[in-house]
């Protein structure tokens, strides 16, 4: 995390010596994935909402054109499911449209609705269980005398964006891909095994933007 925000902040520290378009966006976008747990068999689908401060040079920097930092929602619930994010794009002129390729990192603390568990029974008896989860890995600041440590999830978005100007407005399609770490374990409360693995989550999406 720390390596992240001081990427961001020599960006934004070169960024102020050149010139620059500056974007407010607005993202709406939608996640599909089926994951396998141990035979067991999820599908999860959920919608985005993203606002972003964008910055664009005129002339790229570091191999990037610009850089973007922005809040997200996934939950209804205030402060689950949301993300802080900070991303950097290239942008390629093809005709009368920009592509956007760019990557973003999203930190925050993931929705409840990503934990699940399936139990086997005999009757009233738990004879095993088998569980999905997100693996929590990284710190997020404490509240109170509460320890948030390995609370909050990172992980990257990559993303091709299609964009359209109009005179101060911006219209992009998205698609990407989210590359989230899970976790599972499956036990028979005498012996248990457990793995980590990277999902690969396809989004698409529309995005707005006004120039200022």
């Amino acid at each position: 995390m720390k390596k992240l925000v001081m990427m961001l902040a020599v960006l934004i520290v070169a960024g102020k010596t050149a010139s620059a378009d500056q974007r407010l966006l607005f993202r709406i976008d939608y996640s599909i994935k089926t994951i396998d747990a141990y035979g067991h068999e999820v599908q999860f689908s959920w919608r985005g909402l993203q606002g972003e401060y964008e910055k664009e040079w005129k002339t790229n920097k570091i191999f990037v054109s610009g850089f973007s930092i922005g809040v997200r929602s996934e939950g209804s619930i205030p402060y689950e499911g949301t993300y802080l994010t900070a991303g950097t794009f290239k942008r390629i002129p093809v005709g009368k449209f920009f592509f956007y390729p760019g990557v973003t990192m999203l930190y925050g603390v993931p929705g409840i609705g990503f934990d699940r568990t399936w139990e086997t029974r005999d009757g009233d008896v738990q004879q095993s269980y088998a569980h999905l989860y997100p693996i929590r890995n990284i710190d997020i600041p404490s509240v109170g005398r509460m320890d948030l440590r390995k609370f909050g999830w990172l992980y990257p978005e990559l993303t091709l964006a299609v964009r359209k100007d109009w005179k101060c407005f911006t219209v992009d399609g998205v698609a990407g891909v989210r590359i989230m770490p899970f976790g599972e374990v499956e036990s028979d409360f005498s012996s248990a095994q457990t793995q980590s693995k990277l999902e690969f989550v396809p989004t698409m999406g529309l995005r707005v933007g006004i120039k200022f």
